[in-house]
């Protein structure tokens, strides 16, 4: 005797609502763009949303961005702002936005790049984002070669094919810039010229690893740092 039938046939039903326009509640406005959608997934589905969509919330008011930096990034879990929070100011292009969290993704670099649990998330990121990431000078990691290997698991993500190919030249011309080679040492630099991707694309990688390879020739109070 199957008893869970009913539970299955009830959630059928709930399903045609929630993927439908019909009885929905509330609308989210992202790049101008309107998404109809229901109060009880978002705030089932993310922390976040379930504390702007309580009582304390007037569901004619538009989310005020400063209230967000202020209030809501500050309890939000890591994952929230990764994937809620980031994602939404990179769409909206909302700068600020898009630099608070930043902030506090860099604290959490080296969890992000080096444990299972942020795999997919990690590689789910556009090359917009993971360029905004790069740029920060507060990224929290074990060293630049770990972020770099970071870096070529997100390149050859297998549900990414459009990291691949001419696409693959234009994101390494964006986002080769903002790794920082000099701070590698120089095995971890012939260990990362003799990679298929680096070996692949020599004329991309050579301006960056022979500058690498120069500045830590130097002495100490020779070098300085950007």
């Amino acid at each position: 005797m199957d008893c869970f039938a009913d539970d299955r046939e009830a959630f059928k039903e709930y399903e045609k609502y929630f993927k439908s326009t019909y009885l929905s509640d509330v609308t989210l406005i992202v790049g101008g763009k309107k998404f109809p959608a229901h109060r009880l997934i978002l705030a089932r589905g993310s922390d976040v949303f379930e504390r702007m969509l309580s009582h304390k919330w007037d569901g004619n008011k538009k989310v005020c961005i400063q209230y967000a930096i202020s209030y809501v990034l500050k309890e939000a879990s890591l994952k929230d702002i990764f994937n809620v929070w980031f994602n939404y100011s990179s769409t909206a292009c909302h700068s600020i936005l898009i630099r608070e969290c930043v902030k506090i993704i860099a604290a959490n670099m080296t969890k992000i790049i080096t444990s299972e649990e942020w795999g997919d998330d990690w590689m789910a990121l556009d090359r917009d984002q993971l360029t905004e990431i790069l740029k920060s000078n507060d990224l929290i990691i074990p060293n630049e070669y770990v972020l770099y290997q970071a870096i070529q698991k997100w390149i050859n993500a297998p549900a990414s094919p459009e990291r691949k190919g001419s696409t693959l030249t234009a994101t390494l011309i964006q986002i080769l810039p903002w790794i920082r080679f000099p701070y590698m040492k120089a095995e971890e630099l012939s260990e990362l010229e003799g990679t298929p991707l680096a070996q692949t694309h020599v004329k991309l990688f050579m301006p960056f690893t022979h500058t690498a390879f120069k500045y830590i020739s130097l002495p100490l109070s020779l070098r300085t740092t950007r």
